[in-house]
């Protein structure tokens, strides 16, 4: 059942990226709406907050670092504002480590185990972002909505079972980045900050919910000079 889920999912995937390929390609051709497209290459921290409704009781593991890459394309430049959307990969999860218990010791034996789960997404945001230019140099603040598509996941865990997620994530961007500019080409890096507003887990009475930061740097090519 979750290989027919994946299946399915990839395909879904591959038709809107090539969708997004070719109204790319579309709008290249005018150079009035689009501004740049580029590429982007990072590291993502994340962690999963674990909360319970019938008892109080909420958990959050620590930061595990992944991968995240990303291309943008950046429309409808203006002064002070311009609209892009990044579509990329990111890997988020969590990592610990866990105590082995026994019914003879279930407060724990003293001896201890790594656990890391690494969970598998295609994201898509389509960003606001409120601009700055000095010179060659542009300082701006990005603003928006996210959705993120589940892969899969590689569990290295001696405790840890087979996750059974939603499909997708919905959460939101926020975060800044510093553009440096040499005629047709600009170098860039950002921080972005990424809680989810849904959770990827939401069932007996467990609520999981994904919290990442992503640092990228990147490069991009301008229509317009």
């Amino acid at each position: 059942m979750l290989q027919i889920t994946f299946i399915d999912l990839k395909n879904y995937l591959m038709k809107r990226v090539l969708t997004f390929a070719i109204l790319l390609s579309a709008m290249i051709t005018n150079a009035q709406i689009v501004k740049s497209v580029g590429f982007k290459v990072g590291s993502s921290f994340s962690n999963q907050h674990f909360e319970y409704k019938d008892i109080d009781l909420a958990y959050k593991h620590k930061m595990k670092p992944g991968l995240f890459a990303a291309v943008n394309a950046e429309f409808f430049s203006c002064k002070f504002l311009s609209l892009s959307t990044d579509v990329g990969f990111i890997q988020k999860g969590w990592k610990d480590k866990m105590e082995y218990t026994s019914e003879q010791f279930p407060g724990g034996n003293g001896v201890w185990t790594n656990e890391t789960v690494t969970d598998n997404y295609i994201t898509v945001s389509p960003m606001a972002k409120v601009r700055y230019e000095v010179g060659n140099n542009t300082f701006y603040g990005l603003l928006s909505p996210r959705i993120d598509f589940y892969l899969n996941s590689v569990i290295r865990s001696p405790f840890q079972g087979n996750v059974s997620y939603k499909s997708y994530a919905l959460g939101l961007n926020g975060g800044v980045g510093y553009e440096r500019r040499f005629e047709r080409f600009s170098m860039l890096a950002e921080y972005i900050y990424q809680p989810d507003f849904t959770g990827i887990v939401d069932k007996f009475g467990l609520k999981v919910k994904n919290e990442s930061m992503v640092i990228t740097i990147g490069v991009k090519y301008n229509f317009i000079k």
